[in-house]
Parts: C-alpha cells; sequence; structure tokens
C-alpha cells in the first residue's frame, strides 16, 4: 500500500498508523523491510480502510513523520446479478457508495489559494470550500509555504477553521508558494497548491495624498476642468479614476484625460468641454492602491453658466492651495479608523491597528487592562506609526496578553480613546466537537411523580443545549428545570407529570463552534387509577336515599393541572356533591395565568 525509505545513522523505530491508532498491531496488516526499504502491507482492505495514515520514523536525534491518503475502490461483484434483478443491484450499489461518500476524507479546495501582500512581510491568503467533503464538515486547514530557493521543504504556518488567514514573519524580498489541506474528523484530505509565487516585500507604506482634491469644484460650461493630486506610497500606488462610481477609460471616453505629471506622484484628470447635461453634479474619484492598503479622495463638480460664480469658486481654490503648514487650525484628536476585536491562536503574532488624525499630530499611548504598555519592558511588544497608523504588535502571545486593549490620542486640543478585546486560546487543535460520555438513559415514572434526565458531554469552547419533546422545543418554566454544570453535566428535571404533556422521546442537543451532537431517551407514564374515597361513594348513595334530609359539601376527586405555553387549554376535573354543585372559574394575574375553579 504504502513504502518509505529512510537514511539514518542510528537504529530506527517505525510506526505506523491511522489517527492515533497502531495500525501494524492489526492481524490483516504487516511490515516488510529490506535493507532501508520499510513496507507496509494491509490485506484485504475494505472501505473503512480509507483515510490517512501516518509512518513515524525515530532514532536518538529526532523524530520525522510522512503522511499517506488511502482511498479503497468499490470493488465489481457480479455474483450479485444471478441473484438479483438489476434494480435491486443498482439500488444497492447506490447505497454502498452513499455510505463510503459519508466517511472518507476530503478532497482538495475548489482553488489554489489566493495570496497578496498586505504588509511588511505578511501575506494574506483565502481559498474555497473544497467541493467533496467526505460527508463530514471541514473542521480544519492546514495552512504551509515552501520558500523557494532554500530546499524542498514544507513549513506548517498557520492552522485555521475558516477559509483566509494571514501568514506573518515571512522573509523580505522572497518568493513563497502556499499549501492548503483541509480535514474532516476521518482525517487529512488533498492538498492543494497555489498557482503562482508571491513575493513578499521588505517594507510598505499606506498610500498618502499629499494633495487632496477639492471638496466641490464649480465649472463653466462649456470650459476644461482639471483635476489634480498628488500621492505615494510603498511600493508605488496605481492610481485610478471614476465618475460616480464608474472606472473612467481615456481611450473609450476621449472626453476624459488621464496623465501622470513628473515621477508618477502627480496625477491629473482633464475634463474637456464640461456639460450641463452629464456632468452636473457628477462625483469624480481618485483612488490609490497597493499592498499596504486603499485610499481615496473625490471632488464634486457643479456646473454653471455664471462666468463671475466660476471665477470666484477659482480665486477662493487657489487662496486655499497657497495655504502653508502653519496656517491650519488646530484640531483635536479623532479616530478614522478603530482597533478591532481580535481572537489569535497562542504562540502567534497579532497586531492591533487604529488611523488618529489631529492638529498637532497626537501623542499615542496603549494600555492593557488599564496598565499602560512601555516598549521595552517585553521584547515581545513593538509599536510602529506608519502616517496616521499606529500599529502594536504582539510577536508571540500567551494566554496573559488576553484582555482589554485601549489606545489613546492626545494633544493640545482635546484627548480621545477606544478599545478593543484580544482572546487567546489554544488553537484549533485545542477545539473539542461536543461528544457524550454518559448519555441519557429511558425512564419509566408514575403520573404526578417527578423524573430527570441527566447526561455528561465533554466540548470546547463552551456549549448550547437544547431540550425537545417529540420535536417541539423546551423552555424553561417551573415544571422543566434545566441544569448545565460546570463539569459538562447536563439535566432536565421534570415535576408534576401527566401521561398527555410529558410522556415521549426527549432529545438533548449539544452545540459548539465545531458541531453538535444529539442524545434521545423515552419516557413513559403510567397513570394513576381514579380512585373515588369509599366515604365519599357511601354519603352520595347515603344522601340520595335520604333526599332532603342531609346535603353533602362538594369536594374535588380530581384536580385540574398545569399548563404552560404551546399547550392547548382543556380544564378537566370531577366534582362531588348533593345538591350538584356549580363550578365557576375565574383568570387572575398578569404574570402567571391560572383558572382557579370553586364549587359551590
Amino acid at each position: 500500500m504504502a513504502s518509505q525509505q529512510v537514511l539514518y545513522l542510528h537504529r530506527l523505530l517505525m510506526t505506523w498508523l491511522k489517527g492515533i491508532r497502531d495500525v501494524a498491531e492489526s492481524g490483516r496488516s504487516c511490515v516488510e523491510m529490506d535493507g532501508d526499504l520499510y513496507r507496509f502491507v494491509l490485506k484485504k482492505a475494505n472501505y473503512g480502510d480509507g483515510g490517512t495514515y501516518i509512518v513515524k520514523a525515530s532514532n536518538c536525534h529526532g523524530t520525522q513523520k510522512a503522511y499517506c491518503t488511502v482511498r479503497v475502490k468499490e470493488a465489481t461483484n457480479s455474483s450479485e446479478w444471478d441473484f438479483k434483478d438489476a434494480e435491486t443491484s443498482l439500488n444497492d450499489l447506490s447505497e454502498r457508495r452513499v455510505r463510503r461518500f459519508n466517511k472518507d476524507v476530503p478532497g482538495p479546495v475548489a482553488a489554489p489559494p489566493m495570496a497578496t501582500v498586505s504588509g511588511k512581510n505578511v501575506v494574506s491568503l483565502s481559498w474555497p470550500k473544497p467541493n467533496y467533503t467526505g460527508g463530514a464538515p471541514i473542521l480544519a486547514y492546514k495552512v504551509e509555504a515552501w520558500l523557494l530557493g532554500e530546499g524542498a521543504i514544507w513549513i506548517e504556518v498557520a492552522m485555521t477553521c475558516i477559509t483566509s488567514t494571514d501568514v506573518y514573519n515571512l522573509k523580505p524580498e522572497r518568493e513563497y508558494l502556499f499549501r492548503i489541506t483541509p480535514r474532516n474528523k476521518y482525517g487529512w484530505g488533498e492538498s492543494l497548491v497555489s498557482s503562482t509565487p508571491i513575493q513578499t516585500v521588505s517594507r510598505t507604506g499606506l498610500p498618502h495624498f499629499h494633495r487632496q482634491l477639492h471638496p466641490q469644484i464649480k465649472a463653466l460650461e462649456h470650459t476644461d476642468v482639471e483635476l489634480l493630486t498628488e500621492v505615494s506610497g510603498q511600493p508605488t500606488p496605481l492610481v485610478e479614476w471614476y465618475r460616480d462610481g464608474s472606472k473612467l477609460d481615456g481611450v473609450k471616453q476621449p472626453r476624459y484625460e488621464l496623465r501622470s505629471i513628473g515621477s508618477d506622484c502627480r496625477h491629473a484628470l482633464t475634463i474637456h468641454d464640461v456639460q450641463m447635461e452629464t456632468d452636473d453634479d457628477s462625483k469624480f474619484t481618485c483612488e490609490a492602491v497597493n499592498p499596504a492598503g486603499r485610499v481615496a479622495t473625490f471632488s464634486r463638480v457643479l456646473v454653471v453658466t455664471d462666468q463671475r460664480v466660476a471665477e470666484a469658486d477659482a480665486l477662493f481654490r487657489q487662496q486655499l492651495d497657497g495655504l502653508s503648514g502653519n496656517d491650519r487650525m488646530a484640531m483635536a484628536p479623532q479616530f478614522t479608523m478603530r482597533p478591532r476585536d481580535r481572537r489569535v491562536q497562542l504562540t502567534f503574532p497579532v497586531r492591533l491597528t487604529c488611523q488618529l488624525i489631529g492638529c498637532p499630530k497626537p501623542d499615542v499611548t496603549w494600555y492593557h487592562n488599564d496598565s499602560a504598555i512601555i516598549i521595552g519592558d517585553d521584547e515581545r511588544h513593538s509599536y510602529s506609526v506608519d502616517g496616521n497608523f499606529h500599529t502594536l504588535e504582539i510577536a508571540a502571545t500567551k494566554f496573559d496578553d488576553a484582555g482589554i486593549y485601549s489606545v489613546q490620542g492626545r494633544n493640545c486640543s482635546g484627548a480621545v480613546g477606544c478599545q478593543c478585546c484580544l482572546v487567546v486560546d489554544g488553537g484549533i487543535r485545542a477545539y473539542v466537537m461536543p461528544f457524550f460520555t454518559h448519555e441519557l438513559e429511558d425512564r419509566t415514572v408514575s403520573e404526578g411523580g417527578t423524573f430527570s434526565l441527566i447526561a455528561r458531554v465533554e466540548a470546547y469552547p463552551a456549549v448550547g443545549v437544547l431540550w425537545h419533546r417529540d420535536g417541539i422545543r423546551l423552555r424553561p418554566c417551573r415544571q422543566y428545570d434545566m441544569r448545565l454544570e460546570s463539569d459538562g453535566t447536563v439535566a432536565l428535571v421534570v415535576s408534576g407529570v401527566l401521561a398527555r404533556r410529558h410522556a415521549g422521546v426527549y432529545t438533548c442537543t449539544v452545540t459548539n463552534e465545531m458541531g453538535q451532537v444529539s442524545s434521545n431517551a423515552r419516557v413513559t407514564i403510567r397513570q394513576r387509577p381514579l380512585a373515588i374515597p369509599s366515604s365519599s361513594l357511601d354519603a352520595i348513595s347515603s344522601d340520595h336515599d335520604n333526599i332532603g334530609e342531609t346535603s353533602v359539601a362538594p369536594r374535588f376527586v380530581q384536580k385540574p393541572t398545569e399548563f404552560v405555553e404551546g399547550d392547548a387549554l382543556v380544564v378537566v376535573c370531577e366534582v362531588l356533591g348533593d345538591p350538584k354543585p356549580e363550578v365557576r372559574g375565574k383568570q387572575k394575574t398578569k404574570q402567571y395565568e391560572y383558572l382557579t375553579l370553586v364549587a359551590i
């Protein structure tokens, strides 16, 4: 089935595994060795033998693993056609295929991963889900990187349960290939490698407009208008122009002339023959994009017919352009981008970034749980400023790094602050899909009594628990006491049971981010025979023999029961008395609805 050749200097210990189970000890398997060649043979393979196999070679210097995915094809059995008709054989064949596909490792992701450089030595990856999941949910994706030019070695760089991730701490100015491998509960599936290498950069800078477009321009009809801006960034950004959200093409639309001036830092859009019908109140946007991000500036062009209005507007814009930096008005700090909540795996790096503007430029301080972060106290913390962007980076996170992070900007005009939450967990390997260590058990109880359904579950992270009876969801009330203990015990306690309301199949469904499981139990209610006290019967019989001589006070033999939301309201009671009692009912209280029956 699979072979592995190993070069070694000291004695090797070879282990053959499927999941965590040693398959070399099976009665159908054997391991053959011929010099440095090891061969694992599995006889009479069946559907259950499909999956991911691991061979582990160990000696005193360390351990090395190799993986192999095995799929077992369906064998043709022509003898079935001698005993069954064609339709039955085809149905059986289809059922076997369904069973096989529902217990299989996943196929590769639907398309190669897409990689973009999103920052200094940082690559953002995204990929679609596999078309074939093996009949089970995808639990994780393993992301591996191969640095071209330094040996054919795949190195695991991330493990995630979603179809995107950021890869940090890559080498600058180098080319990488990335490989994605999906996994379900049956094992690791097939891998898929990115189609083209991605090259990292040594440093990046978000595009910055040194000259913004004027928010509004009043242009005289049938004249030319020029929109001029200046932008820089590292790498050099790509600049594009839009009119009301539609990209402008200077070739197909000759009225719009797009050009770069000088060293590609200054960009201009000239609108020839401005027209009232087409250009009036149009929004023109200049957008600059590079791997570090995307910025834009816009101007709204208003076409006028009065030349004096256009000249006054041109003079006003000229005065604005002539203002020096010292003439700018003071402005209190304000956030144009706030740091967002993050969740990170233990030992992985994380970045918290915000964008803060103000005049003069504000001083920025970061806090962790109300304690100021001082760069240098912990070598894992680093702080960077890129224009108006302020970034706090934690190189290798610990559980103690979790908490509330706040950032405060302050200048002579005021101060502003905001906060975000950082969660540090054990990563996808620490996640556990819910499973019952003790399932629900059937119960038999007498009518009017109390029963408990108890199970125990293990899962990570926290779970949600739902209870159903015959498919109808149960909600907490005075009769249903639902409990979830810290040790994983889930319980449902039902009191005052009735045969017609509480008998049936109870289902406990436990769910977390990794999946859900259910456990069922049947509850049987023994009905209590209706017993009328003999003294009451004797009294009634005696009263019937002596009508008019003695009366008997009313007495409830069967009292009405309690109802909850969703039940049909049918009130049944039985009353004895002579003369025949008159039964009246009334409703009271607003929080709970009661029917009070009075026998007179």
